[in-house]
């Protein structure tokens, strides 16, 4: 009698997941803590895939492992079977359920033509080895008070709990480099396309696993990565199979230049305190997106952009900020990417002329004049507060949004006067629409130590007026969003 490939499957399946929870009995009853067992039987288990692939071509044989372990771990959980994944709070134990729902998912939406292979491989592969790889690194990184592990070690709040930068740089680079390896062996696409799906994965799978709560990272991190992949062949497969040209044609050395510029406008970012060091981070990543996406012109515009505003005065931004201020400019780096209408990067130039036109605005209001006025009610603030403007402020914040205005005519393609006119126009009109939503929507508290008003919710500060879920970074992202665009538009005309 002859088994079919699909039996020798899943039989080899079931045997290699036996070996995975032995070998980890095994290393807790040497002491190996369960803490650390789990993580390790999490990367582990993912190999299956592999198994999966080269025996199995039916979408019921592939749910048969996946549904069976589903099985297996809600039996675990209610009984506490397996004690080497076991985790010591009873609802963190709910991962070990959605992890092999998620693989269930995937695989059998592959094997039904539901998804392509590639991006099931891909939200598997990234569930297992980055998420799996970044919990190694947050929850058993060996602690030092100094040097490169210190910095690694650092922790920040995130919603889906306490992260720490080692853990997140691991599944932000891991995830990346997995979609570039699985789209260069199961598609056919250039390696300049692999570059940014694999960048925009990478962001994926980051924000996967710094927003998700309720322990559902493994579930968010491998339906994410696989859907955004999924998305992103539909839109860069038939421009591969066009051989339409890359916006761009990156050498090696280009490469290479690019990311170390990126390295270094992070390192200038944060020594020049412009923001924090995860600010910094991100604004590297938009540095290499931009550069990967529009072409070096229009990145070196944002990054001159960054790096001035980083010199003012009081123009400190969080990652946050950062993020909602750049996410207009890579949105519309990404649509030229496949699109390649200069008009684009007109519009990625007004983006920079509002981001450094508010900056200003704020900074030459702090330094000059010792008061602002409310936008709206024209009532006399202290400086600083959202929604306040003085004279200096506005003309600074013209001044700025000529000067990027000026620097697009430089670097642009088609220059004109017509152009130069819209992008440092809207420029400066997002920098009043910033101080228009602060003095309006933009939520305002009481500091309850000092009683100044402040932007900043801090813990137990009552909230003045305005809407709670409307804060700085929603008001920059709303502001340069329009700038970019009103540029839309008006170039198009």
């Amino acid at each position: 009698m002859t088994l079919s490939l699909n039996t020798i499957g899943i039989l080899i399946s079931y045997a290699s997941i036996a070996v995975i929870l032995i070998a980890a009995q095994i290393l807790l009853s040497q002491g190996i803590p369960a803490s650390l067992t789990r993580i390790l039987v999490h990367i582990a288990a993912c190999n299956w895939w592999f198994i999966a692939r080269f025996f199995i071509d039916s979408p019921i044989a592939a749910g048969v492992l996946p549904a069976s372990i589903v099985i297996l771990m809600s039996v675990s959980y209610k009984f506490n079977l397996i004690r080497s994944i076991e985790a010591p709070e009873k609802r963190k134990n709910l991962d070990i359920i959605y992890y092999p729902i998620s693989i269930g998912i995937l695989s059998i939406s592959s094997y039904t033509g539901l998804i392509p292979i590639a991006a099931a491989s891909i939200g598997i592969f990234s569930l297992g080895f980055a998420s799996g790889i970044s919990m190694l690194i947050e929850d058993h990184l060996p602690v030092r008070r100094k040097g490169i592990l210190s910095f690694f070690n650092r922790s920040f709040l995130a919603t889906s709990g306490k992260r720490t930068l080692g853990g997140t740089l691991a599944i932000f680079l891991l995830s990346g480099i997995i979609a570039a390896i699985v789209l260069k062996l199961e598609s056919p696409l250039r390696w300049q396309y692999i570059l940014i799906i694999s960048l925009l994965i990478a962001a994926t799978a980051t924000m996967a696993k710094l927003g998700t709560t309720h322990n559902l990272t493994n579930i968010s991190i491998p339906i994410s990565t696989a859907a955004v992949s999924w998305g992103l062949l539909r839109v860069y497969l038939p421009l591969n199979e066009q051989n339409i040209p890359h916006t761009m044609s990156i050498h090696p050395a280009l490469f290479a230049t690019i990311v170390i510029s990126a390295g270094v406008l992070a390192l200038l970012l944060w020594k020049l305190k412009g923001t924090s060091r995860r600010g910094s981070l991100m604004a590297s990543f938009s540095f290499v997106l931009l550069a990967f996406t529009a072409g070096w012109k229009p990145t070196l515009l944002i990054a001159a952009t960054l790096s001035i505003k980083a010199i003012l005065p009081g123009s400190k931004r969080n990652a946050t900020r950062v993020a909602a201020t750049s996410l207009p400019a890579m949105l519309l780096a990404f649509l030229y990417s496949f699109n390649a209408n200069p008009l684009l990067l007109w519009a990625i130039a007004a983006t920079a002329a509002a981001i450094l036109a508010d900056a200003a605005a704020g900074a030459a209001g702090r330094t000059i004049s010792p008061h602002a006025y409310n936008i709206l009610t024209l009532r006399q603030m202290p400086a600083g507060l959202s929604g306040g403007v003085s004279l200096p402020g506005i003309a600074v914040a013209a001044l700025a949004a000529l000067a990027i205005g000026a620097g697009a005519i430089v670097l642009l393609p088609s220059p004109s006067t017509h152009l130069f006119t819209i992008t440092a126009l809207c420029g400066f009109l997002s920098s009043i629409l910033n101080s228009m939503l602060g003095a309006s929507v933009q939520a305002v508290y009481r500091d309850i130590e000092s009683g100044k008003k402040t932007n900043d919710p801090g813990s137990h500060n009552p909230k003045i007026r305005g809407l709670r879920f409307v804060g700085p970074a929603c008001v920059d992202f709303i502001s340069v969003g329009a700038a970019a665009g009103a540029a839309l538009l008006l170039v198009s005309r």
